[in-house]
């Protein structure tokens, strides 16, 4: 074959060579034919609970009952260390009565004052099995039986008693945040009576934070936080009695 019969063939050649790549090319890169999927065989696994579908997830309830809000009292406790003090305000007409209140816990001691002018008018205190209730500035020693609880001692009202209030007297419920602490917000009010209470009860310290009583709209009632923690302060020992003088 001649020089110019081969430089006719090489582009002839160079064509072939093109068209049969493009052909594999496109065999690599064209997409799968539809084929059957195997479907999964329910009889096998009908009984495997890994594979059953999915539950929605439950939703947090933010809406109490009374149902609701009682029982969640019942369960709650105090923390083993506790520290709280208030301060309580009584309106009668133009005048106004003020105290200061504190409560101390430490494991199944405590003691609970109510303060005015420096006096304690009223206190119940447990210290190694030996309980104590103070009235207008006198001690006396008393047992489980005479004794009541701790903040019922200085006038408060406690869990035990919001327990014994009638549910049907509850007129609003609620979650709140009251300062930095999650509470629940409830009201009562009793038809025999022209007064409104307001409860901010912690879950967590297990006692109302903040308390105000209307009649009508005249607010004549109010006990707020002041200072709240989990056992900071101990209970003080208590004073010894005075040496008797001859």
């Amino acid at each position: 074959m001649s020089s110019r019969g081969r430089h006719a063939l090489f582009p002839l050649t160079l064509s072939l060579l093109a068209l049969l790549s493009l052909f594999l090319l496109r065999g690599l890169w064209q997409a799968p034919t539809s084929a059957p999927i195997a479907s999964m065989p329910e009889e096998e696994f009908a009984d495997n609970p890994s594979l059953d579908p999915l539950e929605e997830p439950l939703r947090l309830e933010t809406e109490l009952t009374a149902e609701g809000y009682l029982a969640l009292l019942a369960e709650v406790r105090e923390p083993e260390m506790l520290f709280w003090e208030g301060a309580i305000h009584h309106w009668s007409g133009s005048s106004v009565r003020s105290f200061i209140a504190a409560y101390r816990k430490e494991g199944e001691d405590f003691q609970s004052e109510l303060l005015e002018g420096g006096i304690v008018r009223r206190g119940l205190r447990r210290q190694n099995g030996r309980l104590t209730l103070t009235a207008d500035g006198r001690s006396v020693t008393v047992t489980a039986g005479e004794a009541t609880t701790p903040l019922s001692a200085i006038g408060m009202v406690d869990i035990a008693t919001l327990l014994t209030l009638p549910p049907e007297q509850i007129t609003t419920l609620r979650y709140e945040v009251l300062g930095e602490e999650q509470v629940i917000y409830v009201s009562y009010q009793d038809p025999e009576l022209p007064l409104t209470e307001h409860y901010w009860i912690s879950l967590y310290y297990a006692l109302p934070l903040r308390v105000e009583t209307y009649q009508e709209d005249e607010l004549i009632y109010l006990a707020e936080t002041t200072v709240l923690n989990d056992g900071i302060l101990p209970i003080p020992d208590e004073p010894a009695p005075p040496a008797m003088t001859e």
